[in-house]
């Protein structure tokens, strides 16, 4: 329970950063991209359910993993239909500039299909310097997200140009 808690502290951590980063980008701003900042719970919850599915077949626990498919179907099916989820073509969708785009080499389709975001990351770029208002803020953040107040902790992280 302890791991789970860690990385749901970690997601929460990615999505204000995310929310933060797309709230301070150029109004030139992609629709893909801004979708792209939205995470879908259920989405997340159909990987983390593959995930257990995967690990009781490992196990020799078939009934249990079953279980685990079922739920994973069941919340992907409802994350196809929440406000993450969107429609786009896959040679639509494009790294931002300055970013390198991997893939495999094959050419992206471009029939529309439905993307639902499950996992995101936060990266501090080279330029960012710790100063003790900073960190406090960064603390006072992390207590927010603790007491479920994601758009407080969002708007402290801004506030200190934190992005």
């Amino acid at each position: 329970m302890n791991k789970i808690s860690t990385c749901a502290f970690a997601l929460a951590m990615a999505l204000i950063g995310l929310a933060a980063f797309a709230q301070n980008k150029p109004t030139a701003q992609t629709a893909a991209d801004r979708d792209m900042g939205k995470l879908s719970k259920d989405g997340y919850k159909a990987m983390r359910d593959v995930s257990l599915a995967r690990l009781a077949i490992f196990n020799g626990q078939p009934a249990e993993a079953k279980t685990y498919t079922n739920e994973a179907e069941t919340a992907l099916e409802k994350a196809k239909t929440d406000e993450t989820a969107f429609t786009k073509a896959e040679s639509d969708l494009k790294a931002p500039s300055g970013m390198v785009q991997h893939g495999s080499g094959a050419t992206a389709s471009a029939t529309p299909t439905v993307w639902i975001p499950v996992d995101g990351s936060l990266t501090l770029g080279e330029d960012y310097i710790e100063t003790p208002e900073k960190s406090a803020g960064v603390a006072k953040a992390n207590e927010m997200l603790k007491e479920g107040e994601h758009k407080k902790a969002m708007e402290t992280l801004k506030l200190l140009m934190i992005t």
